[in-house]
């Protein structure tokens, strides 16, 4: 029940059902990608098709866990989501307004944006990521190079505080303590 176009921008956003999902323009109006769950994304597709328009709770319902029996929490959990990074650095109110016991309203104006390479502005790639989280790795190691050469102790440690491996297995009692296994042969010899 979802509709033909398949990305839509509103404020500083771009939704993308198939490609990056949620995304958000940052200050050098490049897209960079939104890390939030899948029926989070089913949800906000859902009400982005209908801007303005008051969604039910049962169509949202029905379009996103179809026929799955959900219990209206799952919604209310995933509504909060939405809101937690749509409305993140937004002066004024939620752009999801909730119509008491009768569903939700989302509030921006949205474009629909075809499938056509003129898409306002670029979506990050993964070799920019890549190579963002490279350089971020060989600064740190260049300060703690720094530090230990400067005399400090290291920035982070290398050692873990707590350990992973299960405690070694002490076995029966009589294993731990020699002289109990020398008991317990006597008593057994009598």
């Amino acid at each position: 029940m979802l509709a033909t176009a398949e990305i839509f921008e509103f404020e500083e956003f771009r939704l993308d059902r198939h490609g990056d999902g949620l995304s958000r323009r940052n200050e050098s109006g490049v897209f960079v990608p939104v890390p939030i769950g899948a029926r989070a994304l089913d949800v906000l597709s859902v009400l982005v098709e209908r801007p303005g328009e008051l969604v039910t709770k049962e169509e949202i319902m029905a379009a996103v866990w179809r026929r799955s029996v959900v219990e209206n929490a799952n919604l209310t959990v995933q509504i909060a989501a939405l809101r937690r990074v749509l409305d993140q650095d937004r002066p004024e109110g939620s752009c999801i307004q909730t119509v008491a016991a009768r569903g939700y309203r989302f509030l921006p104006a949205v474009t629909q944006v075809g499938d056509t390479d003129d898409r306002r502005g670029a979506t990050v790639s993964r070799e920019t990521q890549d190579h963002d989280a490279a350089q971020d790795h060989a600064a740190i190691q260049a300060a703690e190079r720094s530090s230990q050469t400067a005399g400090l102790p290291p920035l982070r440690s290398r050692r873990r505080p707590w350990s992973l491996s299960a405690p070694p297995s002490r076995g029966r009692a009589s294993d731990r303590h020699p002289h109990r296994r020398l008991r317990l042969r006597r008593r057994c010899d009598r």
